[in-house]
């Protein structure tokens, strides 16, 4: 504990004071009585410092992450007005034990909800989790200044729009995503410390006037940079004054006029338009205000929330009579009379529904225009028996069908569409236990505010062919329940507001050949132990990205997922999917998103061109992926980061513009038998405390470093070839670590091996030859422990040290290099011990003036020049020569 006691709750730097720091000048005072005290460590990685703001629901602390080693902020929730801190000083006791539940609940649905955007110019939610009988954010950490305080004079028209246009895009998102400002807009709108605009801010559920509200404050912030000073102005004429004594073009100030009236515009994206002339891409918003639940007798005890992007609740109401699980029967005393009557009634009952399955019409027509006997689809599924057939002639039928036995729904759709237009309800919804429904376009409108479907399924195995789905309310298609499989051949679910189709509370079913596209939402949900299969067909153009796996499973194989503006696969929360033999491309953000402990498993798979990371894998994700191809992203190819781990096996990744792989902030993964070649910048990217298990890879024709190891990265890389790199084949750097055994590194344009700037690797048995320079070269303070190893056959000297280099070699075969066995200069040092020199073309240790190795006791035999030069002169001379005359 003593060392804690030394370290800054403000920078959380060593300080030598007790009291005031002298880093960052901070005089620590008494934490208040209701925070948590300095220095606790929260979720065992989150070090507390000072509290920064207590509101009416959270407190914020400025913290430190000890695994990832950066400044997070914790936010804690702590509403005022209904807890108080127990005894411990950390556990979070409810005052109102409903009142706090309910109020957390949607502290942690917010939580969820902002998990997913990861805007640049928005503070960026890393974690979220619950502890000490209350939850947690954990939030990215920007030093800067407020905009209206590094601008404090007034700007040019277009300098103003400059700063403000990526915290108006900020807020745009906010908007879509249903959330809102909680503080003052002129206070979260900061220039951050490497001058980019970070919109810093936490953000709340709440309705369109909070969004108007919103806009007006985005419309008085571009004003103060206009203007220079705080406008107290809140009336038209007087702002139409000042207004007018600015240099304005009207656009700008039309646009200016509307944001800042009572009325404003009602959301982001409409006074962005205004203000550019630029069309924005805007959305239905997309998520409910505030968790939701279903709540459906005999369905399920224990309520299932809905998830931030999920669609239809599912009311008992909604639900046909014969669905609900019958209520159980009275007591009766007479249980003899009873057995003898039930018997009786169940011969009755028997009886009947044969007469009924015998009288009742096998094939049955509607047509819409009237002129057959059925003029509603309702009326002729009533009357059909088990296993009839409706026929349905093309036009639109506006009703709400329940498919609650097993019939053949079959339009004729060669003649003209077939539409259902449900109204407030799904067109159909489907419980029977077989059947099928075939021909029809499902769609749904209305203005209710309830998320419904075109196409509900809640039970049983209906196969639909040829189906479109539509909803202008909630999911193309949703399907629920864990009892529930069924199979679609040839769906088409686009242009719905929300998902194209979902799956959830364990529902499985068949999906072939379907085509997904131009959804609000996501393509494909699936969440809450859902596990269908989808094979064929492809995912497109959704609005929210293509695939969203949340706590589910689910397989996807030859099909194809693409040209999303958000990534084309996103998995959390312990999602486990199985992807096999898919195309993932054309992203506009990442082919691959896992998070939050997502899993899942991409096997034969191609990911390429996507514009971000191909695969991004972060926060505890851990997927396997096999056999497949990453290649032609426009960043990097795969990066590991933020604790995630991951197999890899047999995968080939090519020609990134970035890292073909990254990994950082404490990542492990492992990565076996792969192929990582011919990479516009470097092969394997270790950076900031980046891990990873390497082995019986081939990482070569990359056009920088093979392998990059920095800012203490620590992999280990074993039994791997590292070769024909258009510059060094392993670059440690920075305070790299790393352990390099049983490797080949070779033909490298560069040295095959640098080390330089406080790095330190191990390097044991490798094999380091024929480089186009040196073997091995360390700089700048490297240091590096090379055991065991054979450096031969390069173009110029065996071993390059210099400029305080200081690496140490033991038992290591220095041989046939075209200069020295080991050049040692400009204030190099370094320690030799048990090394064998041979057939070097220059000396076998060649020692500069100024430079101070320990030669130590080394082997020497047929270097060309000698064995070892040494122009120090502290050496007397007499030494020089003894150690010459060694064999």
């Amino acid at each position: 504990m003593e060392q804690a006691t030394v370290i800054c709750t403000n920078c959380f730097q060593k300080r030598k004071s007790p009291h005031k720091c002298e880093h960052c000048g901070w005089e620590e005072a008494p934490q208040p009585s209701f925070a948590i005290p300095y220095r606790t460590v929260i979720h065992g990685q989150y070090t507390v410092g000072r509290l920064l703001q207590a509101t009416s629901e959270a407190l914020s602390y400025i913290a430190y992450d000890t695994k990832l080693s950066r400044l997070v902020l914790l936010v804690e929730f702590f509403p005022k007005d209904a807890s108080a801190r127990a005894a411990d000083k950390l556990t979070v006791k409810p005052l109102d034990e409903a009142l706090f539940e309910g109020r957390k609940a949607e502290f942690v649905h917010l939580g969820r909800t902002r998990l997913w955007i990861e805007e640049p110019n928005i503070q960026r939610l890393a974690n979220y989790f619950e502890e000490n009988n209350t939850a947690y954010w954990i939030l990215s950490w920007h030093s800067g200044q407020r905009l209206v305080d590094v601008y404090p004079k007034a700007l040019t028209e277009a300098d103003a729009i400059e700063k403000v246009y990526p915290i108006f895009v900020a807020l745009k998102i906010l908007h879509e995503r249903g959330l809102v400002l909680e503080s003052e807009l002129v206070d979260v709108a900061l220039e951050d410390e490497f001058g980019s605009e970070v919109l810093m801010t936490i953000g709340g559920f709440a309705d369109e006037a909070h969004k108007r509200h919103d806009v007006r404050q985005a419309g008085g912030l571009l004003l103060q940079l206009l203007t220079g000073r705080k406008l107290p102005y809140k009336k038209k004429d007087e702002i139409d004054q000042v207004l007018a004594k600015l240099k304005l073009s009207d656009g700008v100030k039309k646009a200016l006029q509307q944001a800042l009236s009572p009325e404003s515009y009602p959301q982001m994206h409409n006074f962005i338009e205004a203000l550019t002339g630029q069309k924005q891409v805007a959305k239905k918003e997309l998520i409910q205000t505030k968790p939701q639940y279903q709540q459906i007798a005999g369905y399920s005890k224990m309520p299932i929330e809905v998830m931030p992007t999920a669609t239809t609740l599912l009311y008992e109401e909604e639900i046909p009579e014969e669905y609900l699980l019958p209520k159980p029967p009275k007591k009766t005393d007479y249980r003899s009379i009873a057995l003898a009557t039930l018997g009786g009634i169940g011969l009755v009952a028997a009886l009947s529904v044969w007469i009924w399955l015998s009288l009742a019409p096998k094939r049955l027509v509607v047509k819409a225009d009237g002129s057959g006997k059925y003029k509603t689809i309702e009326a002729a599924i009533k009357e059909a028996g088990q296993d009839a057939t409706v026929y349905v002639e093309p036009g639109v039928y506006k009703e709400n069908l329940v498919i609650a036995k097993p019939i053949k729904l079959v339009g004729n759709n060669e003649d003209g569409e077939v539409i259902i237009q449900g109204t407030q309800k799904p067109a159909i919804t489907a419980f029977a236990p077989i059947g099928e429904v075939k021909g029809f376009t499902l769609k749904t409108v209305g203005d209710k505010k309830d998320v419904i479907p075109a196409l509900l399924v809640v039970d049983g195995g209906v196969t639909f062919t040829d189906i479109k789905v539509e909803s202008k309310l909630g999911a193309g298609l949703r399907v629920t329940g864990a009892n529930t499989n069924p199979t679609f051949k040839g769906i088409v679910a686009k242009n719905s507001a929300m998902e194209g189709v979902l799956f959830d509370a364990g529902a499985k079913g068949m999906v072939e050949d379907a085509n997904i596209s131009g959804n609000g939402g996501f393509g494909v949900h699936l969440l809450d132990g859902a596990n269908p299969i989808f094979r064929y067909g492809k995912i497109s153009y959704n609005y929210l990205g293509g695939v969203l796996i949340e706590a589910a499973g689910g397989t996807f194989a030859e099909l194809s997922i693409s040209n999303h503006n958000k990534p084309n696969v996103n998995i959390a929360f312990g999602g486990n999917p199985y992807f096999k033999s898919v195309d993932i491309f054309e992203s506009k953000e990442n082919g691959v998103y896992i998070l939050a402990e997502g899993k899942g498993v991409f096997e034969a798979c191609n990911i390429y061109k996507n514009l971000f990371a191909n695969i991004n894998v972060l926060r505890m994700g851990s997927p396997i992926i096999k056999n497949s191809k990453i290649y032609d992203g426009k960043d990097v190819g795969i990066w590991f980061h933020d604790s995630a781990q991951g197999y890899v096996e047999n995968i080939e990744v090519y020609q990134n513009v970035k890292a073909n792989v990254r990994i950082s902030t404490a990542a492990n993964p492992t990565i076996k038998t792969s192929l990582i070649r011919d990479g516009y910048g470097y092969g394997l990217f270790f950076d900031d405390k980046g891990k990873g298990n390497i082995s019986q890879v081939k990482v070569y024709g990359n056009k920088l470093a093979g392998i990059n190891i920095n800012t203490g990265a620590n992999p280990t890389i074993k039994n791997s070839e590292i070769y024909n790199g258009l510059q060094v084949g392993v670059l440690v750097i920075d305070k790299g670590l790393g352990r390099l055994m049983q490797n080949k590194i070779y033909s490298n344009t560069f040295q095959n091996v640098h080390v330089s700037y406080e790095a330190n690797p191990s390097f044991y048995q490798n094999e380091i030859f024929n480089g186009q320079s040196s073997g091995v070269w360390v700089e700048e303070n490297g240091k590096g422990k090379f055991t065991s190893d054979s450096i031969y056959n390069n173009k110029k000297s065996g071993i390059g040290i210099r400029t305080g280099g200081n690496p140490t070699f033991s038992k290591v075969s220095v041989m046939r290099n075209d200069s020295h066995g080991a050049w040692v200069a400009y204030s190099g040092n370094g320690i030799f011990k048990q090394n064998i020199f041979s057939n070097n073309n220059g000396f076998a240790i060649y020692a500069e003036a100024d430079t101070n190795p320990d030669l130590g006791e080394n082997r020497y035999e047929q270097n060309r020049s000698g064995n070892i030069k040494d122009l120090r002169t502290k050496v007397p001379k007499d030494s020089v020569a003894t150690l010459l005359e060694k064999p």
